[in-house]
């Protein structure tokens, strides 16, 4: 792996995984904006490179947000509804949420990143999402609110 062209990781795992992630600290790198780099090698001996653009932060102290405009809710002819809530994070990522029917304290649901998808048939439910600083976002959304098809 490499940061602006200079080694900053390596590792070496002989795992038959095709998907894998590793840590990596960059708190020692200046805040802005870094090309990383990242080389995989496989057994034998091919390799594949890739460069993306990162932002990096050393500090975020905003909550996720929910992206009402990218979710999408459909309810159904029982009256359920079935969700697909995507929240978004403009400076480091969504790390985790749970979803409550509204005013319950056990979780209908629990997810990692950025999308929630669940059935329910309250229409209204809250929201705890999470970033990777721990800022988080509790919002109430009414699934009434969206616009429709019945399936």
């Amino acid at each position: 792996m490499t940061l602006d062209g200079n080694t900053i990781a390596s590792y070496i795992d002989n795992s038959s995984e095709v998907f894998g992630s590793k840590s990596i600290d960059l708190s020692a790198y200046a805040d802005g904006n870094h090309q990383l780099g990242v080389t995989a090698i496989d057994v034998n001996n091919l390799s594949q490179s890739v460069q993306v653009a990162v932002n990096l932060v050393s500090e975020d102290t905003t909550p996720p947000t929910f992206n009402k405009s990218q979710s999408k809710v459909v309810k159904n002819a029982d009256g359920s509804y079935d969700a697909n809530l995507l929240f978004d994070d403009a400076v480091s990522a969504v790390k985790e949420g749970k979803v409550f029917e509204k005013w319950q304290t056990k979780a209908l649901t629990t997810f990692s990143m950025q999308v929630a998808q669940f059935s329910t048939k309250a229409s209204e439910v809250s929201v705890e999402v999470k970033d990777m600083y721990g800022n988080t976002l509790k919002q109430d959304i009414n699934l009434e609110t969206f616009n429709q098809t019945q399936e």
